[in-house]
């Protein structure tokens, strides 16, 4: 069927550009003939013919058609050639806003939509990439759009999409500001971008419903918001960041009360304490900070002093410094006496420092630089200088050295001397006793260690025993020892006068040792000078009476003993004995 008229005829369009055209006939005839409407051009016999060139817009094709025999009458149709001249039109172009969703397709945007033609979009201009959606706008771009009928008559026009200014619309956060200044964020100075035909409000919220109610003052460090509106009603919500600087934090710690003439350095950073870290000062008289500090390292007069402090933001914040100087106290010191030693000095007794100062607290040292505490000031063992330090309740402090005199003992040595025998005495003045002792001028001799018994003669010492010995030198200290004095018993060997071998008791015969280390020999012979028996065991068991396995009669034996006595000299000594049966 014709496609714009109905008739028989199909393909009698053509596009303006085409150089030939190609019609149908209905089919289902034997024969057909085509004609220009003179029927003075015979175009073709098929059911299909192509004519070139086309013919001119408007006129006619004649077709004639002959059945097969027995299938009804031949018959002409005609049919009006009508050339296509279609111009694609598009808005010539269009700003949305940021993100907006649109269809170039519709009727909005494709001005002359004709029901012939289908249409389609491309991101390109080679019409290589389809696009078979409605388009998301995210940044200013050029689209095109093709249009096409049955015919392949095609038209291409494109279309300029932007986004409203809005969409690149920034904001720069303001300069910081100290906490005496609030900030106005209404100010185009803070806004890139063309602001014409826009509207702002401003928020404490992202969502953009809390009203910010003082923009063009704001006093408080944050983030807010600015909600910016376009006359086509494209809205962008954008923080804003407020920073105002805290007070600066100004920490203040009056100095340590000064003795004079020492002078007060206020610039220590002891006395800002706590203070932000980034403060810069400068110090001033009076309060209205006018009159500087001449030399603020060395104050030497009490008083009150302010400070002015100054951040890098350049905030200010002030306070004031209390500067108090005192007079020191008065500190007199009297030397201890000497002592010897291990007698020891208390150096904290109130008499030697009268005429110091009252209602003070004292401290005691080693060093002259005051730095290392005596731990025991009231017992000193050691002579030496050392020093004592007043402290008044105002904090002034003076000191001075004490002289502590700790005399030393003289060194005593005592000589052992070697040990004797009852009948003989140790001389224990003799030089040699006290040999290798130094630094003494006196010499004291007793019997008892707390010193208090002297001995009555030290050079005629017969008696076993520990005496004690005292030297002292010229400074009266002194120093005792003690010595063991070894006197034995003159030596023995006792032997009884009588045994009884046949008696239970009483029945060996052997001798006794007194000051004896070694016996030598122990012999018995009997009346008729025969040796009975014989030992130089001290711990033998004895002679039991008999000889030769024979008891011994009644009658007196002789014995001889000699061996070494305790201090290794040679003895000897004999007797009698009686053999009791």
């Amino acid at each position: 069927m014709n496609s714009l008229c109905g008739d028989l005829i199909i393909g009698n369009t053509y596009c303006k550009s085409s150089e030939q055209l190609t019609v149908s006939g209905p089919s289902g005839f034997q024969s057909y003939n085509w004609y220009n409407e003179t029927r003075t051009v015979k175009y073709g016999t098929t059911q299909s013919v192509v004519i070139k060139p086309t013919p001119p817009d408007g006129s006619k094709i004649i077709l004639d058609l002959v059945p097969f025999t027995g299938f009804g009458c031949p018959s002409t149709i005609t049919s009006v050639v009508q050339k296509v001249d279609y111009q694609l039109q598009l808005r010539p172009k269009n700003t949305v806003c940021d993100g907006a969703i649109i269809d170039l397709l519709s009727d909005s945007y494709i001005l002359n939509k004709h029901p012939d033609f289908s249409y389609f979009v491309y991101e390109d201009k080679d019409l290589t990439i389809p696009i078979i959606k409605p388009i998301t706008v995210t940044q200013n771009k050029t689209y095109y759009v093709k249009a096409t009928n049955y015919k392949g008559c095609e038209s291409v026009a494109s279309i300029d999409i932007s986004m409203f200014d809005l969409a690149f619309m920034q904001i720069i956060n303001p300069p910081q500001a100290c906490y005496t200044e609030t900030i106005d964020i209404t100010k185009a100075e803070f806004y890139t971008g063309d602001l014409t035909n826009t509207e702002r409000a401003y928020y404490t919220n992202q969502e953009a419903t809390a009203t910010l109610a003082n923009p063009t003052a704001i006093s408080m460090s944050g983030r807010y918001y600015v909600k910016i509106i376009s006359n086509i009603g494209c809205v962008k919500v954008l923080p804003i960041d407020v920073l105002i600087n805290s007070k600066p934090s100004l920490k203040i710690t009056n100095p340590a009360i000064a003795c004079f003439p020492s002078s007060v350095n206020i610039t220590e950073k002891s006395i800002f304490t706590g203070s932000d870290a980034d403060l810069k000062y400068s110090f001033y008289q009076d309060e209205a900070l006018k009159q500087e500090v001449a030399n603020p390292t060395a104050v030497t007069n009490s008083g009150t002093y302010y400070v002015k402090a100054i951040n890098n933001q350049g905030c200010v914040v002030s306070g004031k410094i209390v500067v108090d100087i005192n007079e020191p106290p008065i500190l007199s010191i009297k030397n201890p006496d000497a002592v010897c030693y291990p007698s020891t000095v208390d150096i904290t007794v109130a008499d030697l420092y009268e005429g110091t100062t009252n209602n003070v607290r004292f401290e005691y040292f080693k060093d002259k630089d005051l730095s290392i505490k005596l731990n025991q000031p009231g017992k000193i063992a050691e002579s030496g200088t050392y020093y004592v330090k007043i402290i008044n309740p105002n904090g002034c402090s003076v000191s001075d050295k004490i002289i502590v005199t700790i005399n030393k003992l003289p060194v005593i040595v005592l000589n052992q001397p070697k040990p004797i025998f009852d009948h003989d005495y140790i001389d224990l003045t003799a030089a040699e006793i006290v040999k290798g002792s130094k630094d003494f001028v006196k010499v004291n001799y007793f019997t008892d260690a707390a010193l208090t018994i002297p001995l009555a003669e030290p050079n005629k010492v017969n008696k076993a025993g520990t005496y004690y010995i005292s030297i002292e030198n010229d400074r009266g200290c002194s120093i005792s020892a003690s010595l063991t004095l070894i006197i034995l018993p003159s030596p023995k060997i006792f032997v009884p006068t009588a045994f009884t071998p046949q008696k239970s008791t009483n029945n060996r015969l052997y001798p006794f040792f007194t000051s004896i280390q070694k016996l030598s020999s122990f012999k018995v012979y009997n009346k008729w000078g025969l040796l009975v028996y014989q030992t130089d065991n001290m711990s033998a068991d004895g002679w039991d009476g008999q000889f030769k396995s024979r008891m011994q009669p009644l009658e007196t034996f002789s014995w001889f003993a000699d061996g070494i006595d305790a201090l290794g000299g040679k003895f000897q000594t004999k007797g009698k004995t009686i053999l009791i049966l």
